[in-house]
């Protein structure tokens, strides 16, 4: 699944955007070549951003700035090997800046290597102690190590610090559910739901324990969230089908079965349940 991470880039310059990323070294200003970067950066071209960077860190190699940058570029076309580096190469320049920390353990998170990320995390956090974000993302890897009771104590404060921080909710309960907590979870999970009601994992973990305690009823409810939310997806199908089957309402499990097979005609599970 693709994260999403908060970095400011600051305010959008408003400089020529038509100078070109390939001017002779010789002639490039670094500063401008970062300005520029940035501008398309936020426009979401992402390589056509890493291509200024390029010109700027050739001009000026010393700099932390445009290492950053390119590092965020990366990380938006996934190549998170290269935006570590990035990052990692930013850091040496500058070692004072909490959000390459952010970025560089965003990014090993995504390399699973949480253990490093939450290196990451622990300095940043020196840096930014009432962070939510590092708070969050440190949480995440903490359970990913199944620390759960590290991470609840972790979300815990970064939920009294941000009390309508819908993704560390959804986080805290993983980790209660983990601990064995579900009446806790469950609530987390409904606050996380009330806060964002968008966010398709609720549905699908609050469906997960409703399962767990043969509440049929409401795991098909969470369900149809989930398929409205993710209509094209047959395998939430499937998912509802045999929920429904479990509540004897087999004309619609059928009919679940068979619109899977329409999204995807060679669904295993659709094709041997149906």
């Amino acid at each position: 699944m693709k994260r999403s991470i908060k970095i400011l880039l600051g305010p959008i310059v408003a400089a020529a955007v038509a100078a070109s990323p390939l001017t002779a070294a010789a002639q490039v200003n670094a500063e401008q070549m970062v300005n520029i970067g940035r501008n398309v950066l936020s426009m979401e071209d992402y390589m056509l951003a890493i291509q200024y960077f390029n010109q700027a860190i050739k001009a000026k190699p010393y700099l932390a700035e445009p290492y950053f940058l390119r590092a965020l570029a990366k990380l938006n076309l996934e190549d998170y090997q290269g935006a570590e580096q990035d990052c990692s190469a930013s850091i040496e320049r500058n070692k004072f800046r909490a959000e390459a920390y952010k970025l560089r353990g965003f990014c090993r998170q995504n390399l699973h290597r949480d253990s490093l990320a939450i290196e990451d995390y622990d300095i940043g956090l020196k840096y930014e102690p009432t962070d939510k974000y590092f708070m969050f993302y440190k949480g995440v890897a903490l359970l990913n190590l199944e620390r759960a009771g590290e991470a609840d104590t972790l979300l815990t404060r970064a939920i009294d610090s941000n009390p309508k921080f819908s993704e560390a909710y959804s986080a805290r309960a993983r980790a209660r559910l983990v601990m064995g907590d579900t009446i806790q979870a469950m609530q987390d999970i409904d606050r996380s739901i009330e806060l964002s009601n968008s966010e398709i994992n609720n549905y699908l973990m609050r469906a997960d324990v409703h399962v767990k305690r043969k509440e049929w009823k409401e795991a098909v409810a969470d369900m149809d969230e989930v398929i409205r939310l993710d209509p094209q997806n047959a395998d939430m199908y499937v998912n509802r089908a045999w929920l429904r089957y479990n509540i004897d309402s087999y004309a619609g499990a059928l009919a679940d079965y068979n619109y899977a097979l329409e999204l995807d005609p060679d669904n295993t599970a659709a094709t041997y349940n149906r």
